[in-house]
């Protein structure tokens, strides 16, 4: 007799009743006609995938059976190995309102608990999607090339559906369930060419084919066995800190263009996470192995510190320690005009002041000195004038320079970097979705290079999990505003959104940080945003001292002197302003006071920014139709500012908020409505 198993691998609540009660139908069905035969039936409850677009799966039945016959078309079959899943759908028995068929096509209807709208979602389509899901998992884990066919199955509507082989209604046949899988082969659906063999006996089936059957049985089983709700849990798709660099490493370290590099610039486009800054890490290793030395000049020193984390992620300790110089950009460039005596170093008192917009000019005195730098280089070269030579060569003796988010420098900046080094010593990394200084038009670095450049584009997301990015993109949605930038990348499955409803408290913390711990293989790998009024440049965040009374021990970069002098312990959480979260990385990314953020901050400054940033633009922009309207321009410097601290993490995303009630509370909790509720958990402290 064929031993069938079921095993629940999901967290318990009312779904998983239910989906247990159809679990057990199946059990007992295969039982029954699968007595006279042997070889083992798996029935899994909720297997969660990592790969493929489908990450939680209702039913998988997977087997390996000798000796059992079934006859169909006046002909014998032999099954032998087979896979299925069973999209499950409990919708009521009102059919023509929720319930519609087309062809082999189930359509469901899903009402929405806050609008009360209604859509239709086809479960078919569904189910073949987790079907696929499945199959990549197991060829991915195992090298098993399994097919697996797909079902629907409306369990509480009174119907046979004998019309549609793979629909079941109230009750499970396993005559119709293998029926399918046989119709499937004989009518070679894509996928099972190969799977039906003739012989004597009658025709095998087998879901493996013929070549890969015998060798590849005892392996099914072993990892079949393996598959247990603490598994899932504890290693799903093994996707650890080292695994995401090696897959980083793999999708982005293509040694195409390094024979450009020297010839051309080179830009690395694409939005967040989707590995632009690895790119530019991998340069430099090759760079560093041909002997050349490199600047690396990023946004902030929040960042400055976080690549030299990843440096040592990557395994390139070395690079970092004799070959790649890594500085913020607003530093190297106020060393330069205080060298050359163009603008005294600013002291913390009056550091924000050289950043102020004069009304008159329009124009910061930082810009106007770097533009009086400018002239000086341009007109007398470097190798002509001694002094100005001697004044700033040593912050420029590089071969090569690099620049991290492009797209937020002052054009003036742009200038003074490509004079200094020529286009074909400078590599990139912009994004268009992540500017944010300036706010309206991104500062265009090929503008005068003619085609003395390659710009290669980056869209999958290689920072996130598939979660992740998915609640982004419909967070993006609420938002009204939509992007072509955030694209999942299969290999990066998984991953979960956690809402702080109210207060962060240690004991929320210390039940997130268990489970961080899962996969980071860092403590400090995990990270901390907040706004300007839970903190001060001067002081720090201001609940620090609590943090560390409760065992929280936190790396304080909203401490002007921290973030700028001291490095990362190896035991600390990070802490910084929302401003400074641009390129951060962190396995679990925790935004505190979200929604206050966005209202209270964001806001009111993106308005600000767009008015600042019109008086700077050419008004024939206007004219010509070059510029969003000023609501939607409004919305997109919104929606870009609230994605930034939302592509920091690469497992986990918690995200605080103050109240539910909020203008940004209430449509945080629109957008989890419309993902599966197993991929995100909603903590309270009230």
């Amino acid at each position: 007799m064929a031993e069938v198993t079921l095993e629940n691998l999901k967290t318990s609540n009312q779904e998983t009743v239910s989906l247990n009660s159809l679990g057990e139908q199946i059990k007992n069905e295969l039982n029954e006609t699968c007595m006279s035969s042997s070889g083992w039936i798996k029935i899994f409850i909720g297997w969660r995938t990592q790969n493929g677009r489908r990450t939680d799966n209702d039913i998988v039945v997977i087997g390996d059976l000798r000796n059992f016959k079934i006859k169909l078309f006046s002909e014998v079959f032999i099954i032998n190995t087979f896979g299925a899943v069973i999209e499950c759908k409990g919708h009521t028995n009102d059919y023509e309102q929720r319930v519609r068929i087309t062809a082999n096509n189930v359509e469901v209807k899903y009402i929405n608990k806050c609008t009360r709208e209604a859509s239709w979602s086809n479960a078919s389509t569904q189910a073949v999607e987790c079907a696929m899901s499945v199959r990549k998992e197991m060829r991915y884990r195992t090298y098993i090339n399994l097919f697996i066919n797909d079902f629907v199955w409306l369990y509480n509507l009174n119907s046979e559906f004998n019309d549609n082989e793979n629909i079941f209604g109230t009750k499970f046949f396993a005559y119709k369930f293998f029926k399918k899988i046989i119709s499937d082969a004989r009518n070679s659906k894509i996928g099972t060419e190969g799977s039906l063999i003739k012989n004597d006996f009658g025709n095998i089936y087998r879901a493996t084919k013929d070549s890969h059957a015998t060798n590849f049985n005892y392996k099914l089983l072993k990892y079949v066995n393996t598959l247990s709700a603490d598994f899932l849990d504890r290693d799903l798709g093994g996707l650890t800190r080292i695994n995401v660099e090696k897959i980083t490493k793999n999708k982005v370290d293509k040694s195409k263009y390094y024979a450009d590099i020297g010839r051309k610039m080179i830009i690395f486009d694409g939005g967040p996470g989707t590995g632009k800054t690895q790119s530019l890490l991998y340069c430099a290793k090759n760079l560093y192995d041909s002997g050349s030395s490199i600047l690396l000049l990023t946004y902030n020193h929040v960042l400055r510190c976080d690549l030299q984390r990843l440096l040592e992620y990557a395994k390139m300790g070395g690079v970092m320690d004799n070959g790649v110089f890594i500085k913020s950009s607003t530093e190297f460039f106020v060393t330069l005009l205080k060298n050359t005596k163009l603008m005294d170093y600013p002291t913390k008192k009056n550091y924000v002041k050289i950043f102020e917009v004069d009304e008159k000019t329009n124009k910061t005195p930082y810009e106007l000195a770097l533009e009086t730098l400018f002239e000086l280089i341009k007109e007398k070269p470097l190798h002509e004038n001694i002094d100005l030579d001697n004044q700033i060569s040593p912050e420029i003796n590089y071969d090569y320079i690099m620049i991290d988010e492009s797209q937020d420098w002052y054009p003036i900046e742009r200038d003074i970097i490509i004079e200094l080094w020529t286009g074909k010593k400078i590599i990139l990394a912009q994004s268009q979705e992540q500017l944010t200084r300036g706010a309206i038009q991104a500062t265009d670095w090929t503008r005068y290079l003619k085609k003395e450049f390659i710009k290669l584009p980056r869209r999958k997301s290689l920072r996130q999990r598939k979660v992740l990015v998915s609640f982004n993109k419909i967070f993006l949605d609420e938002l009204n505003y939509q992007s072509s930038s955030f694209e999942e990348e299969p290999d990066m499955g998984g991953g979960k959104i956690i809402i702080c409803d109210g207060p962060y408290s240690p004991n929320i913390h210390k039940l997130i940080f268990e489970n961080h711990l899962k996969g980071s293989e860092k403590k400090y790998d995990f990270s901390f945003a907040c706004h300007g009024k839970m903190g001060s440049n001067t002081k720090g965040f201001h609940d620090s001292q609590m943090f560390f009374r409760e065992g929280i021990p936190i790396w304080d970069a909203c401490n002007e002197e921290t973030r700028r002098f001291n490095s990362i312990g190896e035991d600390e959480h990070r802490m910084m302003f929302y401003e400074s979260t641009r390129g951060i990385e962190a396995w679990t990314f925790v935004c505190l006071e979200y929604d206050l953020w966005l209202e209270e901050m964001v806001t009111p400054r993106a308005q600000r920014e767009y008015k600042e940033s019109i008086k700077q633009l050419d008004l024939n922009i206007f004219e010509e139709g070059g510029l969003d309207p000023e609501k939607k321009a409004i919305n997109k410097i919104i929606a870009r500012w609230a994605m930034i601290p939302l592509t920091r993490a690469v497992s986990t995303n918690v995200i605080q908020i103050k109240s539910r009630q909020s203008k940004y509370g209430k449509l945080i909790f629109s957008a989890l409505e419309k993902i599966p509720k197993e991929n995100y958990e909603i903590l309270s402290s009230k």
